[in-house]
């Protein structure tokens, strides 16, 4: 027993849809990680500014600690 054309052409409509759907996915997951990479850039280049003002030890570190995180997670998202 063999498919009839019918059933091809619908089996046919499903795969491309879902290739579709994958696609449109991969393109928002790719839009939502330039998002969250850019927040980090910000969030780094306001550390770095306070980093800057700064004069007490103790708060120098704890920025730089804190911007070496926020690089981590820059380079974990662009992997």
């Amino acid at each position: 027993m063999s498919p009839t054309e019918n059933v091809l052409s619908v089996a046919m409509s499903m795969l491309v849809d879902a290739s579709g759907q994958s696609d449109q996915h991969a393109k928002q997951a790719k839009t939502a990680l330039k998002r969250q990479i850019t927040k980090l850039d910000n969030q780094q280049d306001a550390m770095v500014e306070r980093l800057v003002k700064t004069s007490n030890p103790k708060a120098i570190a704890a920025l730089e600690t804190k911007i070496a995180k926020l690089d981590e997670d820059k380079l974990r998202l662009g992997d």
